[in-house]
């Protein structure tokens, strides 16, 4: 009777370890794909987003966005340069 319960326990246990590391993981991700829309949206020439992460996906975002916006700083620096 009493390993029963335990068993029982150890099993709830085990469902809601597995549900909060779902839910976690799912937050983070869509918070990162509104971070991602916000600066497709906002555009503009000092496009960055400071994402405060551990997640090495987030730390790869943040890179691409730095490599993006030096290339267009690049752009509009020739263009002004062949105006002249």
């Amino acid at each position: 009777m009493i390993s029963g319960l335990v068993a029982v326990g150890a099993a709830v246990v085990v469902i809601v370890v597995v549900v909060v590391v779902v839910v976690v993981v799912v937050t983070s991700a869509a918070a990162m794909l509104v971070l991602l829309i916000i600066v497709a949206i906002r555009g503009g020439e000092d496009r960055r987003v400071l994402i405060i992460s551990s997640n090495k996906t987030a730390f790869a975002i943040e890179i691409s966005l730095d490599k993006q916006n030096s290339i267009s700083k690049n752009n509009q620096r020739r263009k002004r340069v062949a105006n002249e």
